[in-house]
């Protein structure tokens, strides 16, 4: 519950979504302490859930920078991510970005 306090706090101070975000973008927030992920096509600054995730950090960081759709699906199919993650989000990954990641060829693949 601590963590969807927080949530609630950050929602609020969080400036509007982008829709231009790219790979080369993403992959500049690849640390723990500036962790960008992607997960179905949107961004989100990962690093305020660290310290509440239940599996703990080390499984947070193989997202660092990269698409964690997979892993995501692989644990949490039934979690609503909008709703536990919502106030991180940054914005969507362009049109083409997204079409090429689809295609294999977006680099953002992965975990």
């Amino acid at each position: 519950m601590a963590w969807l306090r927080e949530a609630r706090a950050l929602e609020h101070s969080r400036p509007p979504p982008r829709k231009d975000l790219t790979w080369e973008e993403v992959r500049t927030h690849a640390a723990p302490g500036d962790c960008w992920t992607v997960l179905r096509g949107r961004v989100y600054a990962l690093s305020p859930y660290f310290r509440y995730h239940p599996g703990g950090e080390r499984i947070l960081d193989q997202g660092c920078g990269r698409d964690c759709t997979r892993l995501f699906q692989k644990y949490h199919a039934w979690v609503n991510e909008r709703l536990l993650i919502g106030s991180l989000l940054v914005g969507e990954l362009k049109v083409e970005e997204r079409l090429a990641a689809a295609e294999g060829g977006g680099g953002g693949r992965g975990a």
